[in-house]
């Protein structure tokens, strides 16, 4: 009885949960890239192409490695589920000196947002939201780094990749249009403006 029922139900084999589960690192790479391009298209991508973008430079090298972490990882996950192993390996070299700098620049830009914070006389209440900035920069350099440590252990490297690039997502979300027409038509954000101006 008990062969008959294994006989007749189809058990997924290892190799097809494998090319499932690349699959679906795939598909969150593409969500995670779209997140980062809708997210900022209100305060970058649009003025960017309207010719109104006001910011430092160092925004635009932000930017650079920000989306040239969520195109790389992207093309990782590609590599991996066309079962490009080595060429993936190859390609993580990048992705470490791509991950270094991105925390060097995203230290960068919580300074200079402090800087700016402060300067318009948010005080102590500039200074005490600026933990957000600098709590990102350590736990995406904390996720990246395990995700490093662990290169070896595919399993967990992928989870912790995965982490990584979420973990960048927050002000992408923050800043995208939904949270941006709330803010505008909150009191608190004319008052803001109001006072600021």
């Amino acid at each position: 009885m008990i062969s008959t029922v294994e006989s007749t139900v189809a058990l997924p084999s290892a190799g097809r949960i494998a090319r499932h589960a690349s699959r679906y690192y795939v598909r969150m790479a593409v969500i995670c890239l779209a997140v980062g391009l809708v997210g900022f298209a209100p305060t970058y991508w649009v003025p960017l192409v309207r010719g109104t973008l006001d910011v430092a430079p160092l925004t635009h090298v932000h930017a650079l490695f920000f989306y040239g972490w969520l195109i790389l990882f992207l093309r990782q996950t590609t590599l991996v589920a066309s079962g490009q192993v080595a060429r993936h390996r190859e390609l993580g070299i990048a992705g470490v000196a791509l991950g270094s700098g991105m925390c060097f620049v995203g230290l960068g830009m919580a300074i200079g947002s402090l800087k700016r914070v402060l300067a318009l006389g948010a005080g102590d209440g500039g200074r005490a939201f600026s933990i957000v900035s600098f709590s990102a920069v350590v736990l995406f350099a904390g996720l990246f780094a395990a995700a490093v440590v662990n290169a070896r252990k595919p399993e967990v490297h992928k989870r912790l990749m995965l982490l990584t690039t979420v973990s960048m997502l927050q002000a992408g979300i923050a800043a995208g249009p939904s949270f941006s027409w709330r803010r505008r038509k909150s009191p608190e954000h004319r008052s803001s403006n109001r006072r600021w101006s």
